[in-house]
């Protein structure tokens, strides 16, 4: 349900959308971003060991939630797109590895700064709904790993 009256530019052509090609996805977005300290020097980047742990908190707190609306209960897993596999279309630092912890604590961070570069051409990089994730799309405009200051986590359902 849009925001529009029913007779509106915008509703026809989300009508004529939904009917010729497919209904419109919604976005979700997380952001986590180091803050500016008093301290003269610039912001911690986000790119770190801790920061990565705690992505994956989030993560499966996010994973983990349910709802109930009047009927069945439903998890994110069962509203997400689904693209190209069973796994939801979620876009993450994370998806580096596979959004899977014990392969983060095997591969460690270098594992995600090779993917940056590396993220249309490598297998390993690919994410667990088999699509590349485009280091731009997770980290914002500034994919200098040296001045990265924040994630971002698109779920897209």
């Amino acid at each position: 349900q849009l925001w529009v009256s029913p007779g509106s530019q915008t509703a026809c052509e989300k009508q004529y959308f939904d009917s010729h090609l497919a209904p419109f996805y919604r976005i979700e977005q997380l952001l986590l971003a180091t803050s500016a300290s008093d301290q003269p020097e610039a912001p911690t980047i986000v790119v770190n060991d801790n920061n990565f742990k705690l992505l994956f908190q989030i993560q499966k707190k996010t994973d983990d939630l349910r709802a109930n609306c009047s009927g069945p209960t439903a998890s994110l897993a069962d509203i997400c797109l689904k693209p190209l596999s069973t796994d939801c279309a979620t876009q993450s630092v994370l998806q580096y590895f596979q959004l899977d912890p014990e392969k983060h604590d095997d591969l460690g961070i270098d594992h995600a700064k090779f993917c940056f570069e590396h993220y249309s051409s490598e297998e390993t990089c690919l994410s667990t709904f088999r699509s590349p994730i485009d280091p731009s799309t997770i980290l914002g405009k500034q994919v200098n790993l040296t001045a990265t200051y924040k994630c971002i986590t698109t779920i897209l359902g």
